[in-house]
């Protein structure tokens, strides 16, 4: 089988955050600029947490490996290795304010406790690892414990990995993005209005502010991802792929453009259908659409190959027509318009809260 290996950053929608943790600010032009430390992270960007009892959560349900490697910035195929069931991974940084932390699967007993803790500042640090478990839902909670003897009282979060199918061996795998203008392909219901800013793919992304408020589209593939922008008056959404819903938040301290809000990976080729919901009076910002095909799937509208970037995710070109926006000078921030208020059929891998309306992810 081909298998892709997927980085999800820590300011993406499918982590939850519980307590204080601070961020970097992810707001400037050009962040994260020629910081020395940021560029070693993935996407320049981390959570802290130097309180006691602040916690992070990921959710994730299906049939995965963990791979020896990764390619940053896009999905790294490989059909050599066997499933060993599924499987995550969570990298940090370690250093001499690192402290201690420990570790929940699944909302069992917790690990002993864990050190972050080392003589100099090291990213890419491999906080935990799991693998070969018994298909179904999991969860895995990272806690900070603070100091213990000599160590510091910090815990860096600054990505996850994660695996799924994309297809079986020697299929050709394309992808297709679809911008948010392209109205040929998406439905929107209720009030948007199209933002501009040379940071969003083509220039433009499309908001809402209105309590249901919701964009709508149907695919053939073996993956979807959509992608946004996160930021303090955004809020929840639910995203509903076939028969089962989902509910994540975008809200976050600092902007944060180009953010993985969504993925859903080992889906069969049949026709599915994608809708994502604003909740509440919050905004909801889409910029773009990814979509995975194998080569003997059937797709609508033209494919693109692989395009690697420091998002986390999978980013691809595309060679489709869709309407393009103009593009304004970038500012610190993404104003919003004043104007506007502001597999099979069974879900095999997909990363996020629980399904609110089916119970469990499957």
């Amino acid at each position: 089988m081909s298998v892709g290996t997927v980085v999800l950053d820590d300011f993406s929608s499918l982590f939850s955050y519980s307590g204080p943790w601070t961020v970097p600010d992810t707001s400037p032009v050009g962040f994260p600029g020629s910081d020395a430390f940021l560029e070693t992270l993935v996407d320049g960007t981390f959570h802290q947490a130097s309180v006691v009892g602040s916690s992070v959560t990921l959710n994730f349900s299906g049939e995965s490996y963990l791979p020896n490697a990764f390619c940053q910035g896009h999905a790294h195929f490989s059909s050599s290795k066997p499933y060993q069931g599924p499987s995550v991974s969570l990298y940090g940084v370690s250093g001499p304010s690192g402290g201690f932390y420990d570790i929940s699967l699944d909302g069992g007993a917790t690990s002993a406790p864990l050190s972050a803790s080392s003589s100099t500042n090291t990213s890419g640090y491999l906080l935990y690892s799991v693998e070969s478990l018994p298909n179904g839902p999991h969860s895995v909670t990272l806690t900070n414990l603070g100091a213990d003897a000599a160590a510091g009282s910090v815990l860096m979060l600054d990505y996850a990995l994660v695996t799924s199918t994309f297809g079986a061996a020697g299929q050709t795998l394309m992808n297709t993005t679809v911008d948010d203008l392209d109205k040929a392909r998406l439905t929107y219901t209720g009030a948007w209005t199209s933002n501009n800013d040379t940071r969003f793919l083509d220039g433009t992304s499309s908001y809402t502010s209105q309590d249901g408020g919701s964009v709508s589209m149907s695919f053939n593939g073996s993956a979807v991802y959509i992608y946004g922008d996160t930021v303090s008056d955004h809020g929840l959404f639910l995203v509903k792929l076939d028969n089962s819903t989902y509910e994540y938040n975008a809200k976050t301290t600092n902007l944060k453009i180009g953010t993985l809000l969504f993925f859903a990976g080992d889906l069969d080729l049949s026709l599915h259908s994608l809708t994502v919901t604003n909740v509440g009076s919050t905004f909801f910002d889409l910029d773009y659409i990814i979509y995975t095909t194998p080569s003997n799937g059937t797709t609508s509208g033209a494919v693109s190959s692989v395009r690697a970037s420091g998002a986390s995710g999978v980013r691809a070109t595309s060679s489709s027509s869709h309407a393009t926006g103009t593009a304004a000078t970038p500012t610190s921030s993404v104003a919003k318009s004043s104007s506007t208020s502001k597999r099979g059929p069974v879900l095999l891998f997909t990363l996020g809260l629980l399904a609110t309306t089916c119970g469990l992810v499957l």
